[in-house]
């Protein structure tokens, strides 16, 4: 559309709103309209005698006057009234020019409304981030624009980068020569592991001489499979505890994603203390969304994808639009030799976030040892214990077997 076609296209809307509101006896006025990237944003002012959730109420009403897709309409509650927010008539691509970051604050992209850039500052506050995308919702662009964003503002002396590509699907292989990489990409389970270990080990190395240089981002694609495998995920939740909960003081920072926002793995201990600060792409429903989220009424479930996100991130709620980084961008980056990849130690059980330290007594084992179970949970129905002393049950009869299905993270 046109720039006059636009400005008629709000007026029509504009006045879709206010006659909507009259049907159910409702004053609403717009009091601003911005056009962003995918997302058009109303501000709407109600009259004082209708309080918030009357508006909210009429979501649906007001998706129909508009012409949209129910689903893709959402409103909130804001300090300047209420925004409802719908696709863009009229989407545009943002362009990287002019918008990028300094240091460890990286341009993401814009604000939904295309106010501002929105810019992600990694800090002593935030040293952890959670990437929550299913399928098709931006996240390929997402880790390309902040593993971009961190070498481009860097200098390969000052800061690390640690790419893991379980999946091996070419995800971040753009990468596989930067001069900022600690190891090579992994792309494998035991490369994985072995990084992780390593990184642990440098966490326990950092503690003792105190020092924080260089930075370290490790950046871990779908870190639920990781965890959940048979024989390495004990010791990849293990080394991921360990980087998480000490190496935010020490320099290294993690940033983990995940396609997964089930109950099972979103209220893991080690998710729920340590992955406060939150990137969600486009959920399935608004349970999903108050899981990935952490928080209740932020409608993840209507995001447009495509780069629609809503980042939590320093205790802020914000909805943007992430630019993509193209190819060229990415083949001007410096390009180098990096240390080969670690060897891998053997895989023993760990002690993670949450599980008790004092031991199984006697007579637990007892208990144990002439009863007939299958599963986790029988150990847990014998002891009448939680998960975690469960685990550490299972582990002192050699029942290792049990684990795999029992424990996520």
């Amino acid at each position: 559309m046109r720039k006059n076609e636009l400005i008629q296209w709000g007026d029509a809307a504009t006045q879709a709103v206010r006659q909507t509101a009259a049907r159910f006896h409702m004053r609403l006025e717009v009091t601003a309209i911005r056009f962003g990237p995918s997302v058009v944003r109303f501000t709407l002012a109600q009259g004082k005698s209708y309080n918030v959730a009357d508006v909210l109420k009429r979501e649906r009403d007001l998706a129909q006057a508009l012409r949209v897709d129910p689903s893709a309409l959402s409103m909130e509650q804001t300090a300047r009234g209420i925004v409802l927010s719908i696709p863009s008539p009229s989407p545009y691509v943002v362009d990287r020019a002019g918008i990028e970051g300094h240091g460890l604050s990286i341009s993401l992209g814009t604000t939904a409304d295309g106010a501002r850039t929105y810019h992600l500052g990694f800090s002593n506050v935030v040293t952890n981030l959670l990437i929550v995308a299913p399928t098709r919702t931006g996240k390929t662009t997402l880790l390309r624009t902040l593993v971009y964003g961190l070498a481009a503002q860097n200098s390969e002396h000052t800061l690390h980068l640690v790419l893991i590509d379980p999946k091996g699907d070419d995800l971040l292989a753009s990468f596989n020569a930067l001069a900022h990489l600690r190891y090579p990409l992994a792309v494998g389970i035991e490369e994985a592991t072995a990084i992780l270990q390593d990184l642990a080990q440098e966490v326990e190395a950092r503690q003792v001489n105190k020092r924080r240089k260089p930075l370290i981002f490790v950046i871990v694609d779908e870190v639920i499979a990781l965890v959940g495998h048979p024989q390495y995920g004990l010791a990849i939740l293990d080394s991921l505890t360990a980087i998480t909960t000490r190496g935010g003081g020490l320099g290294i920072y993690t940033i983990a994603s995940t396609q997964r926002a089930d109950k099972r793995s979103m209220r893991d201990p080690l998710v729920v203390s340590q992955f406060t600060n939150r990137l969600v792409g486009r959920v399935a429903n608004g349970m999903e969304s108050a899981l990935a989220t952490g928080h209740d009424g932020l409608a993840c479930h209507k995001l447009l994808g495509r780069g629609d996100f809503m980042a939590i991130v320093g205790g802020q709620v914000t909805r943007l639009q992430v630019v993509p980084t193209s190819e060229s961008l990415i083949a001007r980056l410096p390009v180098g030799v990096r240390a080969e990849l670690p060897e891998l130690q053997e895989p023993t059980p760990p002690a993670s976030v949450g599980r008790p330290k004092k031991p199984i007594s006697e007579d637990d084992l007892a208990t144990l040892a002439g009863a007939d179970f299958d599963s986790l949970r029988g150990i847990q129905r014998l002891l009448s214990c939680g998960r975690g002393r469960a685990i550490v049950a299972a582990q002192e009869i050699g029942r290792l077997d049990l684990l795999p299905e029992g424990r996520s993270i």
